[in-house]
């Protein structure tokens, strides 16, 4: 998290055999929700699918279902972002299935926002709209990053209906809301 995304990689990738030697389940998911990360601010996708993929099978075996939950909603969200629309449906329905057991609003919200954008990018707006605002009814001010980017992706799909008004309204919220918690946002 200090910006040297190689030595971060360099280091991850070597300490990855000694986490799957020790046998510890969930150290390993979390390692390799780590590289998914350093990996994606690369743009190295072409390991990301595997990695995830064993970070979701490593979180079903130890049955939590939270930890289980962001994975998927990780998986997901790669999926959607490589045009596997089907997949990624699949995913993150299965994740919002997992979350709706227990009392994790985090988990859900991310998940809710996450299916929003799919099914925004499908064309489907109001059943986007709907999840949106379940999303941000859910997590109301306890994740300010996480309801910032709601409102953008909000106002980008009101963008797109032609309702501009609205739009900008959603983006201004955001903008106050980065502001007063010095959150980095795309402004474009």
């Amino acid at each position: 998290r200090l910006g040297d995304f190689q030595q971060a990689i360099e280091h991850l990738e070597a300490a990855l055999p000694l986490y799957r030697a020790d046998g510890d389940a969930y150290a390993l998911s979390q390692l390799l929700q780590d590289l998914v990360t350093t990996y994606s601010q690369l743009g190295h996708h072409h390991k990301l699918s595997a990695f995830l993929q064993e970070a979701v099978a490593l979180r079903r075996s130890l049955g939590s279902p939270s930890p289980l939950a962001f994975a998927l909603n990780n998986l997901g969200y790669f999926y959607h972002r490589c045009g596997d629309y089907q997949q990624a449906l699949f995913t993150l329905e299965e994740g919002i299935s997992v979350v709706t057991r227990i009392s994790d609003k985090r988990a859900e919200g991310y998940l809710l926002w996450s299916l929003g954008d799919l099914k925004r990018d499908l064309g489907a707006f109001n059943e986007a709209l709907r999840l949106y605002h379940k999303a941000l009814e859910l997590t109301g001010t306890s994740e300010p990053s996480l309801r910032c980017s709601i409102l953008i992706n909000s106002s980008t799909l009101k963008r797109w209906q032609g309702k501009i008004q609205e739009a900008i309204s959603l983006a201004e919220e955001a903008r106050i809301l980065a502001q007063s918690h010095s959150l980095a946002v795309d402004e474009n």
